[in-house]
């Protein structure tokens, strides 16, 4: 079983920098919060499909991870022999970034346990699409 933390964090700084493609650009600062963290496992089982526990009613489509996992594009048979646990201890909805610390916390994960040798700055675009 292999585990990876994704802290929470607290946006410090927000400034609003322009507008691009129907989205606002923005320059922030955040700081993780050493203590408060998801916890993300690689867990052998046989799937049918990638497979995700620990995550409520959030439906697989709308789930970071799992949209994270799509924005990789990697063709593996690993997630047919693995599932994804996820030990919830951010609060959903607190403003924390618990969503988007656990897509990237599971990114590297991957990226890793695959060693799919991606950089950091190739795995944070692709996370930011």
């Amino acid at each position: 079983m292999v585990t990876i933390k994704a802290y929470a964090k607290i946006n410090t700084f927000l400034k609003i920098t322009g507008h691009k493609n129907g989205y606002h650009t923005l320059l922030s600062r955040f700081i993780k919060v050493p203590h408060l963290y998801d916890t993300i496992r690689f867990v052998p089982q046989a799937c049918d499909t990638f497979t995700i526990e620990g995550c409520g009613d959030v439906p697989l489509q709308s789930n970071t991870i799992y949209q994270s996992f799509l924005a990789m594009n990697i063709e593996t048979d690993f997630f047919r022999h693995h599932k994804v646990v996820v030990e919830k201890n951010i609060p959903s909805g607190a403003g924390l970034g618990g969503g988007s610390s656990d897509a990237g916390a599971f990114m590297r994960l991957f990226n890793q346990v695959c060693d799919l040798q991606i950089d950091t700055p190739t795995l944070a675009n692709m996370g930011s699409t």
